[in-house]
């Protein structure tokens, strides 16, 4: 926290924070929600309408504890289920946070909700930029780093165009 914080409220320090750690469209899931402030505790309450995934709820988790330091925070409401490529998606996107410099901010820019798309087709993970740019600075600078963190789930990678990348479980497609 630097002087410039100290100054803000505990509001408008959150407002600050979480631009820094979500993707806008993850961000407008979370304002859906409301929150309840205590002593020791903070209360998130989830838009039935908007559910929150686990793991942007334990992303916000850490958020709100770094800002209110309190000692619990506590989610209400539904937490949305993953599909099984999303988690894969969702390990495969901490592996480049946690083995990048700057991981969170690459993580933002080249692999948010906001940045490409993940879908599955026949069982294989289909990962599309919102441009052939981002198909293919993403091919040039982390293809190495996301066939290393796919092929830990079973996944070899198998490129295509101009989409983006495929990965496929147990091998290439012939």
């Amino acid at each position: 926290m630097n002087d410039i914080d100290v100054c803000l409220s505990k509001a408008e320090q959150l407002r600050k924070k979480l631009p820094e750690v979500f993707s806008s469209s993850t961000l407008q899931e979370i304002r859906k929600s409301s929150y309840k402030i205590t002593d020791d505790k903070v209360v998130v309450n989830l838009n039935e309408s908007a559910p929150l995934t686990a793991i942007v709820c334990n992303r916000l988790k850490d958020v709100m504890y770094s800002v209110y330091q309190v000692k619990q925070v506590v989610f209400t409401g539904a937490v949305k289920q993953l599909q099984y490529y999303e988690r894969i998606w969702q390990q495969v996107r901490q592996d480049i946070r946690d083995n990048t410099h700057n991981g969170i901010d690459i993580d933002k820019a080249w692999f948010s909700d906001d940045a490409v798309k993940i879908r599955e087709q026949n069982s294989d993970i289909m990962l599309e930029g919102r441009s052939d740019f981002y198909n293919s600075y993403i091919k040039n600078n982390y293809e190495a780093l996301l066939e290393r963190s796919f092929a830990k789930y079973g996944f070899s990678l198998d490129v295509y165009y101009p989409k983006g990348l495929r990965f496929t479980r147990g091998g290439v497609d012939a």
